[in-house]
């Protein structure tokens, strides 16, 4: 008999087991808003409205922006806890987003019950703002300031700003129209905000060297900027930390890039020895992978999110080489008889490489180099809107087609030109 009521109450567990198992029922999502094709802009407000409802409870709600392939996120997804069997929302969804381009998306709604998932997508049109030049930026020094001259299109230059130090470097953030500047033989880097004028941020750094910063980067509105021996930051939008490196004692960095998924830069000795090149993941700051390398760094530039070309001054000459960071393998491309200041990335193939001589146009694809424009030490910039490339070499600035080398136009200033940035809207 015991043996028999102990079979009835396994076989009644199992049962129950199995009822509570078996929900296989999906919850079902009924979407007010948005209707089928509306269109929105960026920077507007989408209402998301609808029910859910589920056989037992519904968990929660998810609602996402896609990309026209209907997988890519491309803004943050918004959370609702529901809790109840049949729950109704309304929920206000912000296209904060400036830099989304024009083009098809998708509003995804999903319902989860705990063990099963349904979702409904509404096909949306948005209206990206466009890319507009606003002036150039070109910093000049007179032997104690710097100047920064900026023009509205038409290459007449006024003088804007002005610090009393040296340029060593600086980022434009067309973003939040934020020009962060980095001094040379000065201790405090500072934030101009465009629109307005004003200075919005300043932070004075310790440093045992006389020339305390090294060059200076952007991604995705976080500015990375090397310490030497203090290593690399970088910054976010508000000025909070989102990238940190410490070097060893004794030990400096140099030439920086950021990209995609990492962040590479040189490091050496004080001395300038035991030189490396290392790659750092740019979200957390984790090493990846290192490489000895025989001469000094003069910069770097992405192919693409893991491939990373640099030039290296050696002697009176300098080489072109490509480091694949995921494998640690690099390549010789070029050799060059001068000496590499910058390197201008056109787009995935094309790159412009000053020199001491010279402006070289080098493919990536065909590794083919020749000579674009004979200027010497030139600082660089390129217009994407109407393919212009402007180039300062000493006192002039030189506007070029591209990619003809076809000259355009010209300015003399009373100094040196020492940087340029092109300004967009966004």
């Amino acid at each position: 008999m015991k043996q028999l009521l102990c079979c009835v109450f396994i076989l009644l567990f199992l049962i129950c087991a199995c009822k509570e198992e078996k929900d296989d029922i999906p919850p079902n999502i009924v979407l007010i808003s948005p209707f089928e094709g509306n269109s929105y802009e960026v920077l507007d407000q989408i209402v998301v409205e609808g029910s859910a409802s589920d056989n037992e409870l519904v968990k929660g709600i998810r609602i996402s922006v896609l990309a026209e392939d209907g997988r890519t996120i491309v803004l943050p997804s918004i959370s609702l806890s529901a809790n109840q069997s049949n729950f109704s929302f309304k929920q206000n969804v912000v296209l904060s987003d400036s830099l989304l381009a024009s083009g098809n998306y998708f509003i995804k709604v999903e319902a989860d019950d705990g063990r099963n998932n349904y979702a409904v997508f509404r096909q949306i049109q948005i209206i990206g703002i466009a890319k507009r030049k606003l002036s150039l930026l070109v910093f000049t020094e007179d032997g104690i300031n710097t100047k920064i001259h900026e023009d509205h299109n038409d290459l007449n230059f006024t003088e804007e700003y002005r610090f009393s130090n040296l340029y060593q470097s600086s980022v434009f953030n067309a973003t939040d129209q934020q020009l962060w500047y980095f001094p040379k033989a000065a201790s405090k880097f500072e934030v101009l905000q465009l629109n307005s004028g004003q200075k919005i941020y300043g932070e004075t750094v310790v440093s045992s060297f006389n020339t305390p910063f090294v060059t200076s980067d952007l991604y995705d509105r976080t500015v990375f900027y090397g310490l030497k021996e203090k290593g690399l930051s970088g910054l976010g939008q508000i000025f909070n930390k989102r990238f940190n490196y410490l070097p060893e004692n004794g030990r400096k960095v140099n030439a920086l890039k950021a990209g995609e998924k990492y962040v590479v830069f040189e490091e050496e000795d004080f001395t300038g020895s035991n030189a490396l090149i290392r790659a750092h993941f740019r979200l957390g700051s984790a090493y990846k992978s290192g490489i000895s390398i025989n001469g000094n760094t003069a910069d770097f530039n992405f192919i693409d999110e893991s491939l990373v070309i640099y030039a290296l001054n050696q002697g009176n000459g300098s080489v072109l080489e490509e480091l694949n960071i995921e494998t640690s393998g690099k390549r010789r491309l070029q050799n060059f008889s001068d000496s590499i200041h910058s390197i201008l990335k056109i787009n995935k193939d094309e790159y412009l490489i000053s020199t001491n001589q010279r402006v070289i146009r080098y493919n990536y694809r065909s590794n083919q180099a020749f000579d674009f424009v004979i200027q010497k030490n030139a600082s660089m910039a390129y217009n994407s809107l109407n393919n212009r490339v402007y180039i300062g070499s000493g006192r002039l600035l030189t506007v070029y087609a591209y990619p003809s080398n076809a000259l355009r136009n010209s300015v003399a200033f009373l100094d040196p030109i020492k940087g340029l940035h092109v300004r967009y809207n966004l």
